[in-house]
């Protein structure tokens, strides 16, 4: 069975790199097997979950259209995620279905992103890694209330003060990008 083959060489590989992560993608598209690395991706342990998870990041972009297509599951995954690894690249997903204008995302969906985007980004226990792709997903959500626009530039400030270089690049960036 492909998916079996697929997820069993993710899993005993010793050294998994991004060209493994680019050909278990291109076996994610060609297989059809996005929803089982949804799947496995926030259901697995750590090191499994992150090589699945790098993998469908691929296979997104060898088909992009699809991202749009698992809209739901992507922000589902976002929310629940736990390791570093997996929540980084659920956020770089976050941020290109948030740069698409054809995104609809339900209110209460925006709330629950908002809450936990902002409670990563203000952890100081969460790498800068995962941290800068959340000020990203925060100005790229769609704002309904003013306090979070508020909240946004008052974190950025803050960030842009940061004794973490990449940090306060990033806030920096993004500053410029919202007009502060």
């Amino acid at each position: 069975m492909v998916e079996d083959d697929c997820f069993e060489w993710i899993c005993g590989k010793q050294n998994y790199r991004s060209s493994d992560a680019a050909y278990c993608g291109r076996l994610i598209v060609t297989n059809d097997l996005f929803d089982e690395a949804l799947d496995w991706g926030v259901k697995k342990p750590e090191r499994f979950a992150f090589r699945v998870t790098w993998a469908l990041e691929h296979a997104f972009s060898y088909s992009p259209a699809r991202l749009f297509d698992y809209c739901e599951r992507i922000t589902d995954n976002y929310l629940q995620a736990n390791y570093f690894g997996v929540i980084r690249l659920y956020s770089k997903m976050m941020v290109r279905l948030l740069s698409a204008p054809k995104t609809d995302l339900s209110s209460d969906r925006v709330d629950r992103i908002v809450d936990v985007t902002f409670t990563r980004l203000i952890d100081s226990a969460i790498p800068p890694s995962v941290r800068v792709w959340c000020m990203d997903i925060l100005c790229g959500l769609p704002h309904q209330e003013s306090w979070i626009d508020e909240e946004i530039s008052e974190v950025l400030k803050w960030f842009r003060q940061s004794h973490v270089p990449s940090l306060q690049s990033h806030a920096e960036m993004m500053c410029r990008k919202v007009g502060l």
